[in-house]
């Protein structure tokens, strides 16, 4: 909900020099997603995502927007890390990904507030499925270990 209230504010909102820095952000993102996944090309690409969604919400000129979001991304680097170690795992997944970086940034630059909102929930929607997906392989990772530690036998519990 910040997130796309955010960009829906950016895209209303945001001056030229906003608008230079959030294709700055862009561009640096677009540049370090399309490098490989070396564990410093991953520390790159997280700092590139947080530096354009922060971009993003200090253009929609909301103290709190700005400050809520820097604080999040912040308590979230780990998470954000994990996901795209994750995402990396899948060219399609990968891809989509950087589509969805293009959309919000393009229904920025053409100050269509609804197209950054919806651009922003389609990401987020995207991001929250790929964080369950890399959780439960995480679960069947684990389960898969402690079933080859105890010698075998059958894994009990969520058979996804």
């Amino acid at each position: 909900m910040l997130e796309k209230e955010a960009a829906m504010l950016a895209a209303r909102r945001a001056t030229k020099a906003d608008l230079e820095r959030i294709e700055e952000a862009f561009e640096q993102v677009d540049s370090v997603f399309a490098q490989g996944n070396s564990p410093g090309v991953i520390e790159q690409q997280v700092q590139a995502d947080l530096g354009f969604h922060q971009a993003i919400a200090e253009a929609a000129h909301n103290v709190m927007i700005g400050h809520l979001t820097a604080s999040l991304l912040k308590v979230i680097n780990d998470h954000i890390d994990r996901n795209l170690r994750h995402l990396r795992g899948s060219d399609a997944d990968w891809d989509a990904l950087r589509e969805q970086h293009r959309a919000v940034w393009e229904s920025i630059r053409r100050g269509d507030a609804v197209a950054a909102g919806l651009a922003v929930s389609h990401h987020i929607e995207f991001v929250r499925e790929s964080m369950n997906a890399r959780s439960r392989h995480e679960e069947r990772s684990q389960r898969a270990q402690i079933v080859r530690r105890s010698g075998g036998g059958v894994a009990r519990g969520d058979p996804s």
